[in-house]
């Protein structure tokens, strides 16, 4: 049997990515979007060499128009760049809101999944990026597998 590896993605000037295997925290990254992408490429083929099963969150992002708004193209850029890598790789990619990640996975939950990120860990200011990353990850857990979440939920720590 194959491993399911769910990556979270909050795409941006400091992109944040989570990577849950079987449910279990795996992997997490902040930073600029070049050095998170090629670490989502490395993590892509690897886990593509290895036939592992392999499904993407990522955080929609919109541009607004709306007085005192700015236009934001790094976000695009990075939703654009890790949607090739996913599908030429035959991954499956899923746009999730940003509103409904935060309601269904607040921090509390993020800790009790063993989930939740502390700066030091990711080795910047803060983790806020990765966190969102993993709200993605358990948003994608809870509707697409929630037979993975609710054993990892259920596991002996």
């Amino acid at each position: 049997m194959t491993d399911l590896y769910v990556i979270g993605v909050d795409p941006g000037p400091s992109t944040g990515i989570f990577v849950a295997r079987n449910g279990f925290r795996f992997a997490v990254f902040q930073g600029e979007p070049v050095p998170a992408l090629d670490s989502l490429t490395a993590l892509f083929r690897t886990l593509y060499e290895d036939k592992e099963r392999v499904h993407v969150a990522c955080e929609r992002y919109v541009s607004s128009s709306q007085p005192g708004r700015t236009h934001q193209p790094v976000p695009q850029q990075v939703i654009g760049a890790m949607t090739v890598l996913a599908t030429n790789l035959g991954y499956p990619v899923t746009m999730q809101s940003p509103a409904d990640a935060k309601r269904i996975a607040p921090n509390e939950l993020l800790r009790r999944l063993g989930f939740y990120v502390m700066r030091g860990e990711v080795e910047r200011p803060d983790a806020n990026d990765v966190n969102d990353a993993a709200r993605h990850a358990v948003l994608l857990l809870m509707t697409r597998y929630a037979t993975v979440l609710e054993k990892r939920l259920n596991a002996q720590p």
